[in-house]
């Protein structure tokens, strides 16, 4: 227990000692810093004096580049002064040159000139020549000299006028070569082609078109008809010495093939058309039936009237059955006169059988035309609605539609309305001689009946 008091007083001499070991150690490192800042501070200085040096050292040079800069501006406007002074010499010096070409030159710009004119002129004519089939390639050399703006050389000018000269020639030419064909499906072969001059180009199949753009023939979609053809496929072949030459080059040979038969033309009607024709159809052979039919009983009316003691099978001779029938003395008159006169109301609609059905078709159809223009031409307005008018391949659909049915309406109306009273006339004849028969045949049952 001695001990505790002892241990207690060192521990509070050690507690006392420690403050003031921590004050001597941060005045240490304070003084520390003081010294360091001290000396950079001097570092410093020492890099400013040798910076301000420099600088000093370097000034008296930049000075001499200042100098030797100047000089070179200087030179540099001296210089540039000369070459202007010297463009403006040159300027004036080709001004005159310019000036004493033209005149050396004369006539020779003007007819240089020309070349170039007639070099683009010949150009479009070469381009869509059938020569250019045979001889390819010539468009471009008169392209090339046309757009030229230098003068034109001996061997340009030698070759214009031996192109031109050969395109001369060569239009009044019958000429066998062979040439590269596209056909209708677009194949390309290599054909024997006639060419005539510069108006038509055949093959075997027919005439052939210059494609411009390709500069390639084309067979023709559909060759106009058989009386062109003929004979230029006969040539081709050496059949015949008579060939078709349109002066158009192509142009009358399209129309021609383009021109629409009568198949067409009666598509061009549509359903309308159609119908139209059926009805005619229709009508023809009632009336083919009906005059067959009519011709074969008035033939037998004609010959039952030569001898009415034998009643044939016809409509005198079925009328002269029923007075036969009554031809009694117990009949009176009256009764032999309705009975003859029901048997004509018999007769009467065989022989109109047929005739009004024909009447009321050659009533339809202008009707049927009418429609069809109606139709047509609401398809043209329709067209012009859509497209406008700025084409007139575009509306000419409905006019066609319109303009067909119309003709075929009357095509329809007009032999019908005919055969209807060809047909009735026959009927009413033959009519008029059963009345007449059985007006007679009463009349001398009536005598008879009186005696």
């Amino acid at each position: 227990m001695k001990k505790i008091p002892s241990l207690i007083g060192i521990a509070t001499l050690i507690a006392a000692a420690c403050p003031l070991f921590a004050q001597s150690s941060a005045t240490t490192n304070l003084d520390a810093l003081l010294e360091r800042v001290e000396q950079n501070k001097i570092l410093e200085s020492k890099e400013n004096e040798q910076r301000i040096q420099r600088f000093l050292s370097q000034q008296a040079q930049q000075k001499e580049l200042l100098a030797q800069a100047k000089a070179e501006l200087a030179a540099a406007k001296d210089l540039s002064i000369q070459l202007k002074n010297s463009y403006d010499e040159n300027e004036l010096t080709l001004a005159d040159l310019e000036t004493q070409r033209e005149n050396e030159m004369g006539d020779l710009g003007e007819i240089f000139g020309n070349v170039r004119q007639l070099a683009g002129q010949f150009k479009n004519i070469v381009s869509s020549s059938l020569t250019s089939s045979q001889f390819p390639g010539r468009a471009q050399f008169f392209a090339d000299l046309g757009e030229s703006k230098a003068l034109p050389t001996i061997e340009e000018l030698n070759k214009l006028w031996f192109q031109i000269l050969q395109e001369t020639v060569e239009s009044g030419k019958v000429a066998r070569y062979q040439a590269k064909v596209v056909n209708t499906d677009g194949i390309e072969s290599t054909q024997e082609v006639v060419r005539v001059g510069t108006f038509n180009a055949l093959n075997s199949k027919g005439f052939l078109d210059y494609v411009q753009e390709t500069g390639q023939l084309a067979e023709l979609a559909e060759q106009p008809k058989a009386r062109y053809t003929a004979p230029s496929i006969a040539f081709v072949e050496g059949d015949s010495q008579s060939v078709v030459i349109d002066p158009s080059q192509g142009a009358l040979l399209q129309a021609f093939a383009n021109t629409p038969d009568l198949s067409d033309r009666v598509n061009q009607g549509g359903e309308v058309g159609y119908v139209i024709i059926s009805l005619l159809c229709i009508g023809i052979i009632i009336s083919i039936y009906r005059w067959i039919t009519l011709t074969l009983v008035q033939t037998k009316m004609k010959a039952q009237l030569k001898d009415l003691s034998k009643a044939g099978s016809n409509p005198v001779g079925r009328i002269i059955k029923v007075f036969q029938e009554y031809d009694r003395p117990d009949v009176g008159v009256e009764t032999l006169e309705l009975k003859i006169d029901e048997a004509i109301l018999k007769e009467t609609p065989k022989l109109e059988s047929g005739l009004s059905t024909i009447k009321i078709l050659s009533a339809i159809a202008p009707l049927l035309g009418l429609l069809g223009t109606v139709v047509g031409m609401i398809a043209t307005f329709q067209s012009i609605t859509l497209f406008g008018t700025g084409d007139p391949k575009l509306m000419a659909g409905g006019i066609s539609q319109a303009l067909v049915t119309t003709v075929l309406g009357l095509i329809c109306a007009i032999p019908l309305v005919l055969i209807h009273s060809f047909l009735q006339g026959i009927s009413n004849r033959c009519i008029a001689i059963i009345e007449e028969q059985s007006a007679g045949l009463i009349a001398s049952f009536s005598e008879k009946s009186a005696k």
